[in-house]
């Protein structure tokens, strides 16, 4: 077997054992089961024939990072399974219900950051109450957002530490813990 898809960006993986991948070249958010990522133990190859794409509209265009939040994960609040995509080369975020629904979206220009100059949504993080940190690499900042894509903070912001960020690509919570 081989990667169904000509691109893929980005990764998470969900407690209930499905890896989702952004596939950028392919325009597609593909899921696989548990048992075809390799059933937690050890990374398999991937078939094509048990990979499924999650139903998503048709404007999603180069999706290129994603977090996936699981109402079975013990350490994730919201009682929601949520789908966090990026797409568009940065220029959207959205979240996602498990049917492929639009539940919220935003887009950088939207953001506030300390200058007026070009943003990019990078990668995402979802912390234990279900607000997203994504960062932007171009604006050299890291955006707080609740579950709804209200924005809530941008950081580093303006003060002392306005430098202290340069070209954020990722990040890595983990709400258990405590980070």
């Amino acid at each position: 077997g081989g990667w169904p898809g000509p691109g893929p960006l980005d990764v998470a993986a969900a407690p209930r054992g499905n890896v989702g991948v952004a596939d950028s070249a392919a325009g597609a958010v593909l899921r696989f089961a548990d048992s075809t990522a390799g059933a937690g133990s050890s990374i398999l190859p991937a078939s094509p024939i048990q990979g499924d794409r999650w139903p998503l509209p048709e404007d999603l265009e180069r999706p290129s990072a994603l977090a996936v939040g699981d109402s079975l994960d013990p350490w994730y609040h919201p009682s929601a399974y949520r789908l966090y995509l990026v797409d568009r080369d940065g220029r959207r975020l959205r979240c996602y219900d498990a049917r492929g629904r639009i539940l919220a979206e935003i887009r950088p220009a939207e953001m506030e950051r300390p200058s007026d100059g070009e943003a990019r949504f990078g990668y995402v993080e979802l912390d234990y109450y279900g607000n997203v940190y994504v960062s932007d690499p171009l604006a050299g900042v890291l955006y707080k957002l609740d579950p709804d894509l209200q924005p809530l903070a941008t950081f580093p912001g303006p003060g002392p530490a306005e430098e202290a960020v340069v070209g954020p690509r990722g990040g890595g919570l983990r709400p258990r813990l405590g980070a």
